[in-house]
């Protein structure tokens, strides 16, 4: 099966998951997530970030010998009107709260987003995504 790298990026409420367009083969998703490990260094070679005079997220990329395309592929917002924090018992006595509720999170089409984005941060001309954490997804793409 062939499977590329996923990232995750945020900027408060806000969250991008982006791809690349480097395709790797792995038997299963255990075995992908391994390879993976050793290929979070893609997310190196570059940086999203909304500009306000495009409108848009853009990236910068710099030039590797993994991929030429990256590309967001869901935009998700954390909207706590959804329900609660919740509490999470990690044993021991000890609690972590407030930790952000499963139920909240809510999957836009890309114009939704941006709207929300815009609305969000009215006057900044460029803001930028911290990364998160990676993935896999599977994918129908062609080892290049």
């Amino acid at each position: 099966m062939n499977y590329a790298v996923s990232f995750l990026y945020q900027s408060d409420e806000f969250e991008i998951s982006v791809g690349t367009n480097h395709v790797f083969e792995a038997q299963n998703r255990e075995e992908a997530m391994k390879k993976a490990a050793t290929l979070q260094k893609l997310s190196d070679y570059f940086s999203p970030y909304y500009t306000k005079t495009e409108g848009d997220i853009v990236f910068d990329v710099m030039e590797n010998n993994y991929f030429d395309q990256v590309f967001v592929f869901e935009y998700t917002f954390y909207d706590e009107t959804k329900g609660d924090y919740l509490t999470v018992d990690v044993g021991d006595g000890k609690v972590l709260s407030p930790v952000m509720n499963p139920a909240c999170y809510v999957k836009l089409d890309r114009s939704a987003f941006l709207q929300c984005f815009k609305e969000h941060y009215p006057d900044k001309e460029v803001v930028t995504f911290g990364s998160l954490s990676y993935g896999v997804e599977e994918t129908s793409a062609k080892r290049r």
